[in-house]
């Protein structure tokens, strides 16, 4: 399970998670963004997001969503 926020320094998020399916093609991801475009986006393809800010509960629960995905 990998946990990630879309936006980061020198490689995004986006980035990160191609680089880490193409080494384990069935981890888990989720990723974190405060931007909503970036979240419809992602969500579009297929991909769990979890919207900043998030509370203990949302982000425990979006793990386990995407953990039995």
């Amino acid at each position: 399970m990998v946990v990630t926020d879309v936006v980061m320094p020198r490689m995004g998020g986006i980035e990160l998670a191609k680089r880490l399916r193409q080494m384990q093609p069935g981890v888990p991801l989720l990723f974190v963004t405060g931007y909503v475009e970036q979240s419809e986006t992602l969500h579009e393809q297929g991909t769990a997001v979890l919207l900043k800010p998030f509370s203990p509960d949302a982000l425990r629960k979006a793990v386990a969503a995407a953990i039995s995905a």
